[in-house]
């Protein structure tokens, strides 16, 4: 009885999100919808997070100052470094707090699937421990094929951790590498959403209690020093 419970209350805020997306769909003015879009998804996060853990929006940096591009989402820890923060969310974190970078998109298309990976890639360029990297999309161009064989194959030949390693394509999949991709596909009890959440609630946890700090955080106040 204790876990219907929250399954319940999770497919009904999921349910309550999913129809607020699809309304701000129609909207026009694209800004607005992206900034909508992102709300409706934190919403879904911030219930879940545990004590300590934040979400954010902006860029992820090293200690050599080293930036990747600009992310809807950033998933961070900031008993550690303090991001340095324009406003409640909106800054610059360093990549020893981060568990998760996340992207948005309405419809995932090839011109936004490619930019994404290569957004990932650039992330992955940065120096310290990586985050993992997220896409999640409310729609699909695809028509006669599956989402998990557009991340399959483009990362196939990509060392890792691969530019994308999770991804949530919303009635459509979910899939994460582990090793090898797991990919479960969608039913109507909103599956693929409530793993994609449940997969970062379980790594996040776990990386509290297992995370080492692999940079001394002072070094960030040193510009131009290379601890390394």
């Amino acid at each position: 009885m204790g876990n219907e419970i929250f399954r319940n209350r999770l497919n009904n805020i999921i349910k309550q999100c999913i129809s607020e997306a699809q309304d701000c769909i129609k909207l026009e003015h694209h800004g607005m919808a992206g900034n909508v879009r992102q709300i409706l998804i934190e919403k879904l996060l911030v219930p879940l997070l545990p004590e300590g853990v934040h979400i954010g929006s902006g860029k992820v940096t090293d200690s050599s100052g080293n930036l990747s591009s600009e992310t809807d989402i950033i998933i961070y820890d900031r008993r550690t470094v303090p991001p340095i923060l324009y406003d409640e969310k909106i800054g610059v974190f360093p990549i020893e707090t981060i568990y998760y970078v996340i992207e948005i998109k309405t419809t995932l298309t090839k011109s936004e699937f490619d930019k994404s990976i290569r957004n990932g890639q650039k992330l992955r360029s940065l120096r310290g421990p990586q985050p993992h990297s997220a896409l999640f999309a409310f729609n699909s161009d695809l028509k006669n094929s599956k989402d998990s064989d557009r991340f399959i194959q483009a990362q196939k030949d990509m060392l890792v951790p691969l530019p994308i390693n999770i991804f949530c394509v919303v009635g459509r999949e979910y899939g994460f590498w582990d090793h090898v991709w797991k990919v479960l596909p969608d039913t109507d009890n909103n599956d693929v959403i409530v793993g994609f959440l449940v997969g970062i609630i379980n790594t996040v946890v776990k990386a509290i209690h297992l995370r080492q700090p692999s940079l001394d955080p002072g070094w960030y106040f040193y510009p131009g020093y290379d601890p390394f």
